[in-house]
């Protein structure tokens, strides 16, 4: 069998929490206070495994966590 390259999966992102990604590619409003504490309420130890990159975060971060913070 050839192999014919990776294939990327990434989350799909629950309507009520898309603007995260426009937060995530926003360089100033990414390291603000605020918008930080978004990213550690969905999961603190996904934040700290990724060294704070919000990008990798929306990455890397599973689509049951995601579904699990809509509902709080």
């Amino acid at each position: 069998m050839k192999y014919l390259g990776a294939i990327r999966v990434t989350p799909s992102i629950p309507e009520e929490m898309s603007r995260l990604k426009d937060l995530a590619y926003n360089l100033y409003f990414s390291w603000h206070p605020e918008v930080r504490d978004l990213f550690i309420a969905i999961d603190r130890d996904l934040w700290k495994d990724v060294n704070h990159n919000p990008v990798k975060f929306l990455n890397e971060v599973t689509e049951i966590i995601f579904k699990l913070n809509v509902w709080n």
